[in-house]
Order: structure tokens, then sequence, then C-alpha cells
């Protein structure tokens, strides 16, 4: 019996990376419920390397927050990934999907509420030559290239490159940048493959202070900024990984990856004055200027991982057990330093820039250490013929320093972590099947230390969630609804004897209700949606009182992508995206984000070889603001890009 549940399991992309090798789908015996949804960037009307429209398919994938609480990607082609945390150019990705459930604890990093895997180009040995330019209304060009051959029948090669430059919508807003993502793949037998990747990038962006939640900051037009036109970011990166994959058999698979980079970061910008040096407060006494510091921060980024995965397939106990067992050994490294000096307030309502900073002073000089040692199990067993059982367990001890050789104090910490996790799905009909899960999870806290000069233990997550899902994306409409509650405790807050210090004494929760809706509505016509209602709140704090709203977290969230088909040469696409009224930051700040709604617009032509869109994004130019809790950021009001693709 085929099990139609429609999102597979979080060990799928590891086995998609190997096929060719033996074949993947030996290997997955069935699909579980709710726990992946893929939403490739071609989806929504893009092409080669672009992004989907702002906040579109499902889990709203460009947000900063999955179920209320904060998000970074940690997964890439399913594989843990601290790209994240350096710096990775766009010039091989291609799309993206979300992990719920179990499946988004089963590598880690803290999220119980769900996880997002970046998918990247990898060599098939397909002959291409795509080649993609688009130039926004400002004048902001992109240029992304897709190469790949093939030497032989061992040897396949890719290539993604990529450029962006020119002027953005904001004032003084300029920015370069260039990415270069070779990878190699070579067969060294039928059941052996390596494939080797490289990401190189360099950018130069003009950057401006982050629009914190006040009410006159919010007032300025988002056009204007609160810095100065000198203020830049420079960053430059290198990362490579490796990947040793070898079938013994039809049912055993054995995977070793490898990831190594190095990336840099300085930053010469202006600041908002949160720090206290040029007056007590952000904003003058009469409320009409905001004061601004001048800062140089700089940080050196350091990461190495070491993967070993064993894919299994047993039949025992009349049940069929996919198996998969991995050892995760990780090292990161961080060196940051920054010092400040007084900067000329701002007056918002007539701003005068060129202001030029004072004494500088050091206010930071950190050295951050971390290494991991993991180890995880997971079982997912099919018996019966309508049932499906996932086991998990994961296993990690963290050692982690944090040298403040500014302060003169070196903080230290050592923790073990395990991390249980359950699911079960019932296939009532090859349609429709039932699903629920008990998800345990955690994370470190490596930024925040104890009076007594220790760090703090980690974070500690759970998730419980049920719900159903219907249908097909082959056949149709595929659906998913669902309920969950999620939980973190342990969190860091306040030390109120010790105002400087934290404890572990937070507690964090968010429970809501999900539909999603994926798939071909008629003959041409497809529709991606993604539907929300949730409360997150605080249940436990020394700072915020219980029951205080999570800032940036609305009532409910919608989006929607459809495309409709005209013909064989003409696609239209029409995006809505929705969210409801938020909290902007936490008290004793009370500033409210209102609701809005924005709709994005494509159209596009597909030649002989080539293929011309036009997008347009925010058409009827609202004003809408989003929050992740403490700065705003400004949705851009009616955008629009043109876009050419074609096959040399």
């Amino acid at each position: 019996m085929k099990l139609h549940v429609g999102m597979v399991l979080a060990c799928m992309p590891l086995l998609a990376a190997g096929e060719g090798i033996a074949e993947a789908d030996s290997l997955v015996f069935g699909e579980s419920g709710g726990e992946r949804q893929v939403l490739r960037f071609n989806d929504l009307g893009g092409s080669l390397g672009m992004a989907p429209p702002a906040d579109h398919g499902g889990f709203a994938v460009n947000r900063d927050l999955i179920r209320g609480f904060p998000n970074e990607s940690a997964l890439r082609n399913g594989v843990r990934d601290f790209g994240y945390l350096g710096l990775e150019s766009l010039a091989a990705r291609e799309g993206v999907e979300v992990f719920k459930g179990p499946a988004s604890a089963l590598y880690g990093n803290g999220k119980p509420g769900g996880d997002i895997n970046l998918l990247a180009r990898q060599p098939d040995g397909v002959r291409r030559r795509d080649v993609q330019w688009s130039v926004s209304r400002y004048g902001m060009h992109s240029v992304r290239a897709d190469l790949g051959t093939a030497v032989g029948d061992t040897v396949a090669f890719r290539l993604g490159a990529g450029a962006d430059w020119g002027p953005g919508r904001r004032q003084f807003d300029d920015m370069e940048g260039y990415g270069l993502s070779p990878s190699i793949s070579w067969r060294l037998s039928p059941d052996t493959r390596i494939t080797v990747e490289a990401d190189v990038v360099k950018a130069r962006d003009q950057v401006q202070p982050d629009r914190i939640a006040q009410a006159p900051l919010l007032a300025l037009s988002d056009r204007r900024t609160l810095g100065e036109p000198g203020d830049v970011a420079r960053e430059s990166g290198t990362t490579w990984r490796l990947a040793i994959e070898h079938a013994f058999d039809a049912r055993w698979r054995l995977r070793q990856g490898l990831f190594v980079q190095r990336s840099r970061w300085t930053r010469d910008a202006t600041e908002l004055d949160v720090y206290g040096m040029t007056g007590n407060s952000v904003l003058t006494d009469d409320g009409r200027s905001v004061r601004r510091v001048s800062a140089h921060r700089s940080e050196r980024i350091a990461g190495e991982v070491s993967q070993t995965e064993l894919h299994g397939r047993v039949d025992w106990a009349g049940a069929s057990h996919q198996l998969l067992a991995g050892l995760e050994l990780g090292r990161y490294r961080v060196d940051a330093t920054g010092r400040r000096a007084p900067l000329a307030a701002l007056n918002l309502d007539a701003p005068v820039y060129g202001a030029l900073p004072g004494s500088f002073v050091s206010d930071a000089d950190q050295a951050m250490r971390s290494r991991t040692t993991v180890l995880y199990l997971q079982d997912r067993l099919a018996f019966g013929e309508r049932w499906q059982l996932l086991l998990g367990l994961r296993g990690e001890r963290i050692d982690a320093s944090n040298d403040d050789r500014l302060g003169g104090a070196l903080y230290t910490g050592r923790s073990s972590l395990v991390s249980p996790r359950l699911g079960l799905v019932y296939a009532a009909t090859p349609s429709l099947s039932w699903f629920a899960s008990w998800t345990q999870s955690s994370r470190p806290q490596l930024g925040a230390s104890t009076a007594d000069g220790s760090l703090l233990p980690p974070e500690q997550g759970r998730q419980l969630e049920a719900g159903l899902q219907w249908g097909h994306p082959k056949d149709g409409l595929l659906g998913t609804l669902s309920v969950y509650q999620l939980r973190k405790r342990g969190l860091a807050t306040t030390d109120v004897r010790n105002p400087a210090f934290s404890v572990a004494g937070g507690e964090r929760e968010s429970r809501g209700v999900e539909l999603e809706l994926r798939g071909e509505l008629a003959r041409g016509l497809s529709l991606d949606l993604s539907a929300e209602l949730l409360e997150a709140k605080v249940l436990k704090d020394s700072a915020v009182p219980a029951g205080t709203a999570l800032p940036g977290v609305p009532r409910w969230f919608a989006s929607a992508w459809l495309t409709q088909r005209l013909d064989e040469r003409w696609t239209l696409g029409l995006g809505l995206v929705a969210e409801g009224r938020r909290r902007a930051a936490w008290p004793p700040n009370e500033l409210r984000l209102p609701a809005y709604a924005t709709m994005d617009l494509s159209l596009a032509y597909r030649g002989d070889g080539w293929r011309v869109q036009v997008g347009a994004g925010n058409v009827f130019g609202r004003r809408a603001m989003v929050s992740d809790g403490y700065a705003v950021r400004f949705i851009e009001p009616r955008s629009l890009t043109v876009t050419l693709s074609t096959a040399l």
C-alpha cells in the first residue's frame, strides 16, 4: 500500500543527493505526516536563482519566525550546516523546504517548531548554459548563471555564479556583491560517489541603523536613513563541503560529510545610541531628534563540522524499519571587536547629513569558542497496512567558552543534552492520513553568562502536534491541517540580584492551528497557501510579566500564491500576504504594529529558449511593517523587477 501523506522524512535530502548510486526510493517505504514541505523558487514564478515573492509559500518561508519562535536556518540539502552563521552566496540556491515536528529536531538547533533547509544545486551531469538578468525600478541589477556538464560517465561539474550591484530604494543605498559556487561529483564506482562544493563570496553594502520600535522613528519615511552616506559593511567568505556516499547494497548506505568555513565581516556605520553614550534615551527630550553613535564592528568566523551517517532498512518483528544513525563533530569560533564614538543627533523633521564622529572607545573584544559531539538515532517503522511510527533520540555534549578580553572575564560551560522524539501516522485511506508527534529539543545559550562566571545551560524545547493530511500534489491538491503547542524553558532572563548577568528561568509558549494547501486546483492553475492562527506569550520571566505577547508574532498570518498558465507562452501570478496586529517590542514599550495586507503580481512570457518576467510587489503601496522583536523593517511599496532568462 502506498501512503499518500505527501511530505517525506527528514533524511530524504541525504538519500536524494545520492540518487544514481543506488535507488534512493528503495530505502524509503513511505512518507510521514506533515513533516516536510518543499518549495522551489521556480514554483512561484521566478527562475534561475531568484527568490520567490516576499513571504509567500507556506510557513512564510522568508520570515524570521516559525510558529512564533525565531528561525535561523541550519540545514543545507538536509545536512547540518553552520553556513548561516558565516557568509554564503545565493549563487547555488534553488529553493527551500520546511521541516516540522520530529523532523525539525533531528539535527538539533533547538527549534521544535520547525527548521528551514536550503536547497542547493548539485552536479547531475546535465548540460546547462542558463543565464538570468534582472533589474529593479531603482536600478539594482542581478545576474545569475547556472552552468553544468559531464566528463564521460563518471564526472559531473556544475557552476553557479551571481553578481548584484546598483542602488536600492533607500537614500544613499548602493551595493555590490559577487558569488561563485562550483561543485564537482566523481562516481568512483556504481556504489560510491564523491562530491566537492565550494562557495566564495565578496560583498560591499550600504547599511543603515535598525529602526527600533519608537513611534517617531517609524513615522519617518522608509526611504530616509537614520545613518550617514558613508555607512558601509564589507563581507567576504569561503566555504568548502565534501560528501562521500557509498551504498553497501540496496538496503545500507553510508554518507560522510565535511564542512569548513572561513568568513570575515567589518562594518563602519552609524548605530542608534542604545548605549547611553550621548544621552539617557534614543530620542532627545523634545522627541524631534534621534541620538546616534558611529561604530566600527569586526568579526572573524571559523567553523568545521564532520557528519557521518548510516542509513539502512531491515525487516524485523513484522515491521519494516528505516534506520538512521549519525555522529556529528563540530567546532565553531568567533572573534569580535568593536568601538564606538559619539555622533551628532539627527533631526527627524529636517535631517542634515555629514556629521563627523568624536573620539572612539572600545566596547567589545570577545573570543567565543564551542565544540560539539552529537550522536543521533532514528527508527522509522511501518507495521500493519496503515501505521508508521518514528522513534528518535539525540544526545549532545557541548563545551563552550566566552572570553571577554575587554572586561577581563572568561566564561565557560559544559552541557550534556538528551532529546527524544516520537511520531505516529495512521493512513485511513490512500489519500487521507492522521498524524501526531511529541518532540523535545535543546539549544545552547552561548552568549548568556551568569554572575558566577559560567555560561547558561541549554534552553529546552518541546512540541506537541496532531493533524491530518489529504490528497497528493501529483493528483491535484495536497492539504494539511495541524494543531500544535510549543514550549521553551530555561531561557536567559535577567538576574534580579545582578542585572548585568542572566539566570536560566525564562519560559515561552506558542500554540496554534495551521492550514496549508498546495498543488493544482484545475488544469494550469496552481496554489500555494498557508494560514495560521496562533498565540505566543511569556509564561515566566524575571523582567517581563507573564502573559505578555511575544514581539513580532501576530495572532494570525496568511499567504497565498496563485499561478495561472494562460497558454503555452503566458503565465500569470498573483500573491497575497496578510498579517494581524502585533506587539513591536518588549515592555515597557507598548507600541503595536498595525495589521496589513499586500498584493504581488507577476506576468511571464516563455519563448523558444528564453523567458521574460515582470514582477510587481505590494502593488497598492501599503505601508506595511514587520518586527523580529527588536528591529522593525518596512515591506517595500510598489516594487518592480524585470527578469530575462535564457539558455545559451
